[in-house]
């Protein structure tokens, strides 16, 4: 029981510190529960009333466009399972992309992403409605959420992967599912949801320089045929140390001479020195000797 405690009291331990790193996060859910309080506590027509009043649609953009583009990612339309597994998700996603890039540029993010695809499908919206092949009732309607964020925030997050393959790879199946989930629905949130995901993407300059590099630095390379093979360290032979100009000369350095006896006096060897040379005399005895 002592065991079981002690590791429920690391494990607290751990998430309040993980959280206290993402203070912006947890401010943004506080903001979402509170509104979701709201709404749950009045009835169903005010409830809507709220929630088109602070919606994206073209409506409230003629009149109001700086609120209800900030204050519509404050609010869900969701039935209450949604809006909990939802805060879940964005809980652990936002989390993690403020850890990972700070508060300053997590907050760049998330409003890139809402704020850049809620005017994209709203200059799509405005041509719909021109060709006639929306209904005008859409200026009206109901468009609040934090999908545009989450999703901006998960485009980010793809370059958390290591290698530039698996990067490459996630955004790509990432970007065609979501292209198909636009063509069965023909919606024009589906369309903002692709949008959000692609403007995360291509956030890339927001990722920290050391997190680049160390990218980099773990990218395979590739051998060049045309290039030798390198040669271990071990195996290549140490070059001689070149002697410098203040290095004296040792006797133990110089040829060795060697003398035979013959009748007419000592004769150097053949292979030694034409004259002989009383070495000792002229350099000191390393052992002290003279």
């Amino acid at each position: 029981m002592v065991i079981e405690r002690a590791a429920l009291d690391r494990g607290s331990a751990r998430l309040g510190a993980y959280l206290r790193a993402a203070p912006a996060t947890l401010i943004y859910l506080f903001t979402l529960l509170v509104t979701q309080l709201t709404l749950s506590t009045v009835d169903n027509h005010l409830g809507q009333r709220l929630l088109i009043s602070e919606s994206t649609n073209l409506a409230n953009m003629a009149r109001v466009p700086l609120q209800v583009l900030i204050g519509s990612a404050f609010w869900l339309d969701t039935s209450p399972v949604v809006t909990y597994v939802a805060l879940a998700t964005l809980l652990i996603v936002m989390a993690a992309l403020e850890r990972w890039l700070g508060t300053g540029r997590w907050l760049l993010t998330v409003l890139t992403g809402h704020i850049g695809a809620t005017l994209l499908t709203l200059v799509v919206t405005t041509c719909l409605l021109r060709r006639g092949l929306l209904s005008p009732a859409v200026a009206h309607a109901s468009d609040v959420g934090v999908s545009y964020a989450l999703l901006a925030a998960l485009g980010m997050l793809v370059h958390r992967l290591p290698r530039l393959r698996y990067r490459l790879g996630v955004a790509l199946l990432a970007g065609v599912g979501l292209g198909v989930v636009l063509v069965l629905d023909q919606e024009i949130a589906d369309l903002g949801h692709l949008l959000s995901f692609l403007i995360g993407v291509g956030l890339f300059p927001l990722v920290p320089r050391a997190v680049r590099a160390v990218q980099v630095a773990v990218e395979p390379v590739t051998a060049d045929p045309a290039m030798p093979d390198p040669v271990a360290p071990d195996l290549v032979a140490p070059l001689p140390r070149p002697r410098t100009a203040a290095e004296p000369l040792s006797r133990w350095h110089l040829p060795r001479q060697r003398a035979h006896p013959t009748p007419d006096g000592p004769r150097v060897s053949p292979w030694s020195a034409a004259e002989p040379t009383n070495y000792r005399s002229q350099w000191p005895d390393p052992a002290g000797r003279e």
